[in-house]
């Protein structure tokens, strides 16, 4: 797209603080966006930001999600094993993944506990 003689494309001026900034262009770099892209991205977005929890609780709950979905898989791959023609499961195995999916549920219902049930 040419640009008309002495026009230019519009601009938009920001002023984060130094954090700020820091954690914008990491989580640019995180989706391979650049910082512009990835504020146009998110500003357009549909998803409401407001009252949203801070980075760090949000990136809890987000390996909360990820831990129970392992959990969740570790136990599909026991129950495949388990209804096949062999039975070569150990009760600690057994014991172990429903740990995990205990603890990350726990993770991820303190997670939102602490958000007001959000």
């Amino acid at each position: 797209m040419e640009m008309e003689r002495g026009k230019s494309e519009p601009r938009l001026n920001l002023r984060p603080t130094a954090a700020e900034l820091a954690e914008l262009r990491r989580r640019a770099r995180v989706k391979e966006k650049t910082l512009s892209r990835y504020l146009i991205k998110r500003g357009l977005s549909d998803v409401e930001t407001e009252g949203a929890a801070d980075p760090r609780e949000l990136e809890l709950k987000e390996r909360a999600v990820f831990e129970l979905r392992r959990a969740g898989h570790n136990l599909d791959r026991i129950a495949e094993r388990v209804t096949g023609e062999s039975v070569n499961v150990s009760r600690p195995q057994i014991e172990d993944a429903i740990k995990e999916m205990v603890a990350a549920a726990r993770t991820l219902g303190a997670g939102f506990e602490e958000q007001g049930g959000r």
